[in-house]
């Protein structure tokens, strides 16, 4: 007569390592529900472009070239100023970027001006002109403003 072992009591490798599967698949989930923050991305952009504006400006100083930035409805870019043309920069950190998700649109203006600029220009000179850049996104802005001496801030 054959007497049949009864099963331990406990779970088998193959069911926990289905339940740890399982665990993983739902955190995964609830991360990617969580999304980004649209906010938190047009701030960071902000401060993203206020040290790119910096450092911009730093080097057409250093180049004895002027430069710009260049925004349209897909991102932005970089240019230099050489032979009468403007050549787009290709080298980080002024290569071409696209916009954030939830990004909805751009102002250039001169500070307490209502005249609108299609650029923000960096000259040789150390002097920069008192642009506002406001970045418009999904019910907020933040504008980057020039505050004297090649500097930058985003608010």
């Amino acid at each position: 007569m054959h007497r049949f072992r009864s099963r331990s009591p406990g779970f088998t490798l193959l069911e926990l390592l289905v339940v740890v599967v399982i665990a993983a698949i739902l955190v995964g989930l609830a991360a990617l529900s969580l999304g980004r923050n649209p906010h938190q991305d047009l701030e960071q952009e902000g401060q993203r472009l206020a040290q790119l504006f910096e450092s911009a400006a730093n080097e057409a100083h250093l180049r004895a070239h002027p430069w710009a930035w260049q925004p349209n409805a897909q991102g932005y870019r970089f240019v230099e100023r050489r032979d009468g043309a403007w050549v787009p920069r290709s080298e980080a950190p002024f290569a071409p970027r696209t916009w954030p998700p939830g990004f909805t649109g751009y102002a250039i203006r001169l500070d307490g001006s209502a005249q609108s600029l299609d650029q923000v220009s960096f000259g040789v000179e150390s002097v920069d002109l008192p642009i506002v850049l406001t970045l418009e996104g999904e019910g907020s802005t933040v504008a980057v403003r020039a505050i004297g001496d090649g500097r930058y801030e985003a608010r």
